[in-house]
């Protein structure tokens, strides 16, 4: 019978197995090769652990990565998204507005975003601007109003 140590697979998993008898019966794995690893091979948590490493000395050097452009188009949204200018408005009077006018973006410039205004504005005839419209009021209409009933939106 061989060691206890012989029968553990490189994960630590036991390879014990019961007989038809019900006898514990372990293999030899004594005279297993050792397995071979391929030149390239990569082990991943240490190709894992280079890459954080990688990022986290980029953002110290202070290297930005171009990225594709359409990786570059959506930071910028969010970097945007992020810092733009809210403004205060009152809830009652943009929810009002964007139900009754949202469709000519009227609730747009209340709001004092003059380009989405003009966006509803010059695509009202395709009904797209009363789905964002509507996408809008959903958004407001949860939102919890301060003591003079304004939103920051």
């Amino acid at each position: 019978m061989s060691k206890e140590t012989d029968t553990k697979g490189e994960d630590g998993t036991d390879f014990t197995v019961l007989d038809e008898s019900g006898t514990i019966r372990r293999p030899d794995l004594s005279h297993a090769a050792p397995r071979e690893r391929h030149e390239d091979y990569v082990n991943l948590s240490d190709l894992a652990l280079a890459e954080d490493e990688l990022q986290y000395l980029k953002e110290q050097m202070g290297i930005v990565e171009q990225g594709s452009p359409i990786k570059r188009l959506i930071n910028c949204y969010y970097e945007w998204k992020d810092h733009r200018t809210k403004h205060l408005v009152s809830k009652k009077v943009y929810l009002v507005l964007s139900l009754a006018l949202g469709w000519c973006g009227i609730h747009r410039f209340y709001e004092r975003r003059w380009l989405l205004g003009l966006f509803y504005l010059a695509f009202f005839w395709t009904y797209f601007p009363v789905f964002l419209c509507i996408t809008d009021f959903l958004i407001v209409l949860p939102m919890k109003a301060d003591e003079n009933g304004k939103v920051l939106i």
